[in-house]
């Protein structure tokens, strides 16, 4: 777990998560995720509960966090999509709004345009904001696959669904050589970064028991330039030249 930590930190450091923002958020600083953190626990969204095991911090009501126990009932993809963006909508105020604005969406009961099969990811990042009805595979920034089991059958399974879904993003995009993807089991937050030749998974995070590696993962995966999530930006349509949408619909 030291050492998927230590490489989070290389992949997603505070300079590059933060420290490029135009507009300065309350803490009006060069921003660390302690500092992020400290702001979300300020504001109520992660701490000790008040009822049921008041023994373990987690992730509060006010930030939006699903119950995540296995055994809950309600289908978690539209919780966890509201609280990823509720978790980031924080962290922008206290750090500044982030360049690349996206929004996590729910693709479970919806397929997904632009390639010759129909695919539903669980949740869908696209590279900017577009209403759920017109997501394309051409416009995915990040997928993610959801269970509310973490055991070897469901890391094995969502695996092979996620490389599926890469598949058609690489096939969609011609100037993408990788997708960073996340699956959520459970409470834990798998990341995993896919190219044309292999992947490389990281650890899996406890999203109640390890808040700053969860937040570095969230912010990474939603919020970093397209250079970051796999874009050869060096590519680009006389479209895009004219109309300043780099890295969309390649």
């Amino acid at each position: 777990m030291a050492d998927s930590t230590a490489l989070i930190e290389v992949i997603f450091p505070d300079t590059k998560l933060f420290h490029s923002n135009v507009v300065k958020g309350v803490l009006n600083t060069k921003v660390t995720m302690e500092e992020v953190f400290e702001f979300c626990q300020k504001k109520g969204y992660y701490g000790l509960p008040t009822s049921g095991d008041q023994s373990k911090s987690r992730w509060l009501p006010a930030s939006k966090c699903p119950n995540l126990n296995p055994n809950a009932s309600s289908k978690p993809e539209q919780p966890l999509a509201d609280f990823f963006n509720s978790v980031l909508t924080c962290v922008q105020t206290a750090a500044g709004p982030f360049k690349c604005q996206r929004k996590w969406q729910v693709a479970a009961t919806t397929p997904v345009r632009g390639a010759e099969v129909n695919r539903k990811p669980d949740l869908f990042l696209p590279m900017v904001d577009i209403p759920g009805s017109d997501m394309d595979w051409r416009d995915a920034a990040c997928v993610g696959e959801v269970k509310s089991h973490q055991n070897m059958n469901t890391e094995k399974s969502t695996y092979v669904e996620m490389a599926g879904k890469v598949a058609l993003i690489l096939y969609a995009q011609d100037t993408r050589h990788s997708v960073v993807c996340i699956r959520v089991l459970g409470q834990w937050i798998y990341l995993t970064f896919f190219d044309r030749g292999g992947s490389l998974s990281i650890s899996p995070v406890d999203i109640h028991s390890n808040p700053e590696e969860f937040l570095r993962i969230l912010i990474g995966v939603t919020a970093s330039p397209f250079i970051d999530l796999g874009f050869d930006e060096t590519i680009t349509r006389d479209q895009e030249v004219q109309e300043g949408e780099t890295g969309r619909r390649m």
